[in-house]
């Protein structure tokens, strides 16, 4: 067992920004935790002008309430509460969204306006995790309709099942067809296995349709299909890893970058980031291009629309040592925007940052996005970029908090208006400002 950190009742934060530009973030669980939070996600309900934060939570597993662990030896579960702009929890209690007696994590949220709900998706341990067979850390991927209210509505979708392992889901809402798709990456070809999965491969992003019919949510017709292929049917999967998936979404068209080492440059993880559009409902990629590819890692990519230039930014981890290197050395966070057609318009260095800084990016109606980032060393915390629309710095990045996080979230929340979220040591902390 891990020793727990000491609680402390008033969140510890720093006033180093401009005052007034960015409040303070606040813990939406004040008081003293006992059990951890991690890996927070956010989705905004313009309807009720209201959040729901989502996070993997530790209360029910007894031993092991601070630790992040992977697999048969954890058992986190999915928890979620309701906000205000302000950060004010609505309701006394937290939402239970998923409780089982098998590890879940990584959940991400979005909000449908014409259902007025949530759905939220996550990795659960698979029932084919055993010590015997080696699944031991092996995921399935699942999802939970949440009304706008915070109750549950119907049970749990199971989005993919198949064998070996299942990976950190990523949704977006398609408004056209009123459908979620659902990516994540998935080991069910992985090389080396007996008898041979054909082809073998080591990690793909796959993706999944839901649609309603009747007022029930339902996997779409075709099952799990594979994003990333090489080649035209039957879609055979791409060689070595593809991973780490995320999406932004405009009129009808989905746009998924991803890490790939397909090329594989003689190193262990040489990954560059490549992209895939999918219209509403198709299942068929056979397009992967390249976004950025460079010597070193690209990894951990996350993309946003920005409405008013009508381009999507992606920005990622550019760092020059993989694995197994024990030192990534000075990390470039790098940003690409691209036209509505895929095509890369400009790559740009957002900042030299702290190992392993995990950032994120969201767009207001003004056309300014701001990137954020955590990460470790002697500048961790979390940190703030603020970027006109041309991409350009409007004022040097800013030190939002002290407190050492790995993946803060930040989410466009209305016109003008922003909302990050991060966990450290128990606490869920929220901040909203406008631009």
């Amino acid at each position: 067992m891990m020793p727990s950190p000491t609680p402390t009742p008033t969140p510890t934060v720093t006033s180093a920004w401009t005052p007034g530009a960015t409040p303070a973030p606040a813990a939406i669980n004040p008081g003293t935790p006992t059990w951890a939070r991690f890996q927070p996600h956010a989705a905004y309900d313009g309807q009720h002008d209201r959040f729901l934060v989502v996070w993997q939570d530790k209360r029910n597993d007894p031993g092991r309430e601070w630790t992040l662990g992977y697999g048969l030896e954890n058992n986190g579960d999915i928890y979620g509460r309701l906000v205000r702009p302000d950060g004010t929890p609505l309701g006394t209690m937290d939402i239970e969204i998923n409780r089982t007696a098998q590890d879940a994590q990584w959940p991400f949220v979005v909000y449908n306006p014409q259902q007025q709900e949530y759905l939220v998706a996550w990795q659960e341990v698979s029932p084919q995790a055993t010590s015997a067979t080696w699944f031991d850390t092996c995921y399935d991927i699942k999802a939970q309709r949440v009304g706008a209210d915070g109750q549950l509505i119907d049970s749990p979708l199971v989005i993919a099942d198949a064998v070996d392992c299942q990976w950190v889901p990523v949704i977006s809402y398609d408004e056209q067809s009123n459908q979620f798709l659902i990516i994540w990456h998935d080991h069910r070809y992985r090389m080396g296995m007996t008898p041979p999965r054909p082809p073998e491969t080591a990690k793909e992003i796959f993706g999944q349709w839901l649609g309603y019919l009747f007022g029930t949510l339902r996997l779409e017709d075709g099952g799990n299909f594979v994003v990333t292929t090489d080649r035209a049917p039957p879609h055979d999967p791409a060689p070595r890893y593809q991973q780490y998936a995320t999406m932004a979404y405009h009129a009808g068209q989905h746009y998924l970058f991803w890490s790939d080492d397909r090329s594989g440059a003689g190193a262990e993880e040489a990954f560059d980031i490549y992209q895939q559009m999918l219209g509403s409902g198709v299942t068929a990629s056979v397009t992967n291009t390249v976004t950025y590819a460079a010597p070193g890692a690209q990894e951990k990519p996350r993309a946003i629309f920005n409405p008013v230039t009508g381009q999507v930014w992606v920005v990622w981890q550019d760092y020059p040592n993989p694995p197994p290197a024990p030192d990534p050395g000075p990390t470039n966070l790098r940003l690409a925007r691209l036209a509505p057609d895929g095509a890369v318009q400009a790559t740009t260095i957002v900042s030299q940052v702290a190992p392993w800084p995990v950032p994120d990016v969201a767009c207001s109606s003004s056309g300014n996005c701001d990137v954020i980032w955590g990460g470790s060393g002697g500048n961790g915390g979390v940190w703030l970029a603020r970027l006109d629309a041309a991409g350009v710095l409007r004022q040097a990045p800013s030190r939002l908090s002290t407190v050492p996080t790995d993946d803060p979230r930040i989410i466009a929340a209305g016109p003008q208006r922003l909302f990050l979220a991060f966990a450290n040591s128990g606490y869920i902390y929220v901040s909203t400002w406008t631009e």
